[in-house]
């Protein structure tokens, strides 16, 4: 079984379509800085990312 942070495999984030969406994404609703956005491993980009459209999904009210 894949773990990434110990999270299972099915909550990995899909792969983005680019990066510059991944990091429009986190920016906005966490409201990073781009060198904290850099600072980021990729596990913990991608991690973000996932909760970045989690976040943006209830805001939408898509569950």
């Amino acid at each position: 079984m894949s773990e990434a942070v110990g999270f299972p495999a099915p909550f990995l984030p899909p792969i983005p379509r680019n990066w510059r969406e991944l990091r429009a994404d986190i920016a906005a609703v966490f409201h990073w800085q781009p060198s904290e956005i850099d600072a980021l491993t990729v596990d913990d980009f991608l991690l973000a990312h996932g909760e970045a459209e989690a976040r943006l999904g209830l805001m939408r009210g898509v569950r």
